[in-house]
């Protein structure tokens, strides 16, 4: 039932109940990780969450793809015709960021080791790149983007593959930012000046494996279409392929840019 009234608050673009959804159903799928499988916590939440979160984004994405390969495509600008399936998927990361935040300050600090254990990593290279000078931050520029690259290519595999993967991709990104402001901040009062230092180039990174996920949902709705109906229409692949190519590299070029901001 709740997948279903969040399945139609996405038709109807409503962003504000969606962020809403994702961050209820991510406090409640934490909860529910300790009575489930109280072992490696962190990692098992994640899972919970995207199998909560998975069904009526799938769902959503399928929706629009099937409208838009239905109309053989329409004319409109390619990010006006995915400007909708952005924006729902980046209010669902950004509630599922701030889910994470608030269990991170309620759960015991072992809870949430896994995603501590990325963090602290990620920190020492920051720290090493700031003691050391340019010669480190251009290291650290090369391992951030080869990194995001690694997570991009992913993404749009899975996506291509097994459509649920793209929403465990972006939950598990959104509870390493989460943890990682929450320990950061030294307070839930710091948290808003600290999240807001990080979106610039959090909300980059994640716009691009956003766009690597339409991209191969849209690929693979395609190849599914001709599997399950045989027929096949050169002009409409053609067009798919060109709209592929495009959102993998306006998602190529968000990485670039997120890379540049993080080591200024």
């Amino acid at each position: 039932m709740l997948e279903g009234i969040w399945l139609r608050e996405e038709y109807k673009n409503n962003l504000l109940v969606i962020f809403f959804f994702a961050l209820a159903f991510t406090i409640i799928g934490v909860y529910l990780t300790n009575y489930i499988l109280p072992i490696s916590q962190g990692l098992v939440a994640v899972f919970l969450v995207s199998l909560i979160g998975a069904y009526p984004l799938i769902a959503y994405l399928r929706s629009e793809e099937k409208e838009e390969m239905v109309k053989r495509l329409s004319e409109k600008k390619l990010l006006e015709r995915h400007a909708n399936e952005l924006a729902v998927y980046m209010a669902f990361f950004l509630g599922v960021t701030f889910g994470f935040l608030i269990c991170d300050f309620v759960f015991p600090q072992s809870f949430f080791a896994v995603q501590v254990q990325i963090i602290e990593g990620i920190r020492g290279s920051t720290l090493s790149a700031n003691a050391t000078g340019n010669l480190v931050l251009s290291s650290l520029f090369e391992r951030i983007i080869t990194n995001n690259l690694w997570v991009f290519f992913l993404t749009f595999v899975v996506s291509f593959l097994f459509s649920a993967g793209m929403v465990f991709v972006l939950v598990w990104n959104a509870s390493v930012l989460g943890v990682f402001i929450a320990r950061a901040s030294g307070g839930v009062t710091q948290v808003h000046v600290l999240a807001l230092s990080y979106l610039p180039h959090g909300l980059l990174e994640i716009a691009a494996y956003i766009l690597a996920g339409i991209s191969g949902a849209l690929l693979s709705y395609q190849f599914g279409y001709y599997y399950q109906t045989k027929s096949y229409k050169k002009d409409a692949f053609i067009r798919v392929m060109k709209d592929s190519m495009v959102l993998i590299s306006g998602g190529l070029i968000c990485l670039l840019l997120a890379g540049i901001i993080e080591v200024l």
